[in-house]
């Protein structure tokens, strides 16, 4: 209880202090070095470019922020077996990732597009629920010998292993012996922040722009929560209670002490499971649908790599103009903006005239 005692001013846990820090930097871990890196050349009709790109010294700080509602191991009212264990983190300090990341994009004329980025993604006052269900052998609990209190396979011993076919599966009408019950995952706020290091180009300034606005932390709170929603829903599914099964069994043959242990054998194997061959109209409609996503995918890539190359060009070449013609253009563009504005405060659009019948104006 001393260990998980919220203070009541801050409400915090002493768990921060007692143990986060000391296995981290004051809540920091640093992964210094490549991430990622690499580079590729695209070829596509008269485009040509190389891409290089690498992602390093990331980073995730304040992990030292774990609060209330905080419990561990915590009993269920009327069912015995099922632990509650629920944590807030990111309370007072952000939870946050970070890292660098460098994208250069050099066409076939030598001209060059880089992009030299620190990318931070922020999450405040997440809550975390998980509910695990741990049915313990009191018989095994009650003789376990003392020197196998450092082996995981042994403690895991303590739970019974459940009968599984030749596909590792287990059988019907066996109980569960440890599974996941329920996990929930929610955050308060979502705030990515890209920043301009070294050269940036001028999208990438108006994307840093555009994402510290309320309505971009609004949508990325959002999605942040779907993908939270979809990945608890994949965990809570079969796959991971059959994975949960097989690691029980073998636990249960790699510990000295437990009756069902085989010598330290290689581990069990299963027989594959049968998947039903599709129609062919299924395959069929599949194939059209991931070549329909690669063309889509292929020419969203190049409008935007031809855009970033004709605002690359046309900044350069308005930076060797005189100063004489760019003041000419700025004259001009001021006065047609002028116009434009004098327009649309003299006059209505013709959708509102009341000259123009309204059935021809909604067709």
């Amino acid at each position: 209880d001393n260990v998980l005692k919220i203070d009541e001013e801050t409400g915090l846990s002493r768990v921060n202090s007692l143990l986060i820090s000391e296995l981290t930097e004051e809540g920091r871990i640093t992964f210094e070095g490549d991430l990622l890196s690499g580079g590729t050349q695209i070829q596509l009709g008269g485009l040509d470019l190389k891409v290089d790109f690498r992602a390093f010294d990331a980073y995730v700080d304040n992990l030292d922020t774990v609060g209330a509602p905080f419990s561990l191991l915590d009993p269920v009212k009327n069912l015995p077996s099922n632990l509650n264990n629920s944590a807030a983190i990111g309370l007072g300090a952000p939870l946050t990732f970070g890292s660098r990341f460098f994208l250069s994009i050099i066409d076939g004329s030598g001209q060059e597009i880089v992009n030299d980025l620190d990318v931070t993604l922020s999450l405040e006052n997440v809550y975390i629920m998980l509910e695990l269900l741990l049915r313990l052998s009191e018989t095994r609990f009650y003789n376990f010998p003392l020197k196998d209190m450092l082996s995981t396979d042994c403690l895991l011993t303590m739970l019974p292993a459940p009968t599984l076919d030749s596909r590792g599966v287990r059988m019907e009408g066996e109980d569960r012996s440890a599974g996941l019950v329920d996990l929930a995952i929610s955050a308060a706020l979502m705030k990515l922040n890209v920043s301009c290091v070294g050269a940036c180009s001028q999208g990438m300034s108006d994307l840093a722009e555009l994402l510290s606005t309320s309505e971009a932390t609004e949508g990325s709170t959002e999605v942040v929560n779907d993908v939270f929603d979809y990945v608890t829903d994949m965990l809570g599914g079969t796959y991971l209670q059959v994975t949960i099964d097989r690691y029980l069994n073998q636990a249960h043959r790699n510990c000295p002490s437990s009756p069902l242990y085989d010598g330290g054998k290689s581990p069990i194997t299963y027989e594959s499971f049968q998947v039903v061959e599709q129609q062919e109209s299924i395959r069929f409609l599949l194939m059209l649908a991931i070549s329909a996503g690669c063309i889509i995918s292929a020419l969203l890539v190049v409008m935007m790599a031809v855009k970033g190359f004709v605002h690359f060009r046309h900044r350069r070449w308005v930076r060797s103009l005189p100063q004489k013609d760019l003041e000419m253009i700025l004259v001009v563009q001021n006065e047609a903006s002028a116009k434009d504005k004098s327009v649309n405060n003299d006059s209505r659009s013709m959708f509102c005239s009341q000259d123009i019948p309204l059935i021809v104006r909604l067709s």
